[in-house]
């Protein structure tokens, strides 16, 4: 809580200098007839405002300047790094267990693809290239993992991205150790 307060402290202040720096000193140069200084303490004071308030809005365009917030990548990102390890004491008996034979083949493949440590995000060429399936099979499998919760998607910058939801990384786990006789055996 009292880093929130200090962050928000910090937002605040930084809001303030920005107003002034924005609306009192560039009147200041005016006056002088300092035009390029005015302009660039306009720029900078909106600057401070835009970045104090990166909280409260999704993009942004102005002046050349094109930003967009990329909320659900972030958090994917942020999950997948401090999701907590595997292990029977994470699993409960409430968890839901697919029985994986109800889970299609491609769909498995396409579910191994989207766990590759190296990508958090992907688009469906890149799947098809790395597991060897035709982009409409691939296209298949995302949209049945879309519809049971495994896997959710986000707009990049050459089309639709997907990744895996903490239920996908589940079923992952389930779908790669489903051949391995005997488990873990508890201390």
């Amino acid at each position: 809580m009292k880093g929130l307060d200090i962050n928000r402290q910090f937002n605040m202040i930084l809001r303030a200098i920005s107003a002034i720096i924005l609306l009192l000193v560039p009147i200041y140069f005016g006056y002088l007839g300092k035009t390029t200084e005015m302009g660039l303490l306009i720029v900078s004071g909106f600057l401070g405002l835009v970045f104090s308030s990166l909280d409260k809005f999704e993009s942004f365009k102005a002046g050349g300047v094109e930003a967009k917030l990329r909320y659900e990548q972030i958090k994917a990102v942020l999950e997948k790094e401090i999701e907590p390890e595997y292990s029977n004491e994470t699993e409960s008996s409430d968890i839901n267990n697919p029985n994986l034979k109800l889970v299609p083949e491609n769909a498995q493949s396409v579910l191994t693809a989207l766990n590759n440590s190296d990508y958090t995000w992907r688009y469906v060429s890149g799947i098809s290239q790395s597991i060897k399936l035709d982009r409409i099979d691939v296209k298949a499998a995302l949209k049945w993992l879309f519809e049971h919760g495994y896997v959710k998607k986000s707009i990049g910058k050459n089309g639709q991205i997907w990744t895996v939801t903490s239920e996908g990384r589940n079923l992952y786990v389930r779908i790669r150790f489903k051949d391995v006789q005997g488990g873990v055996v508890p201390a």
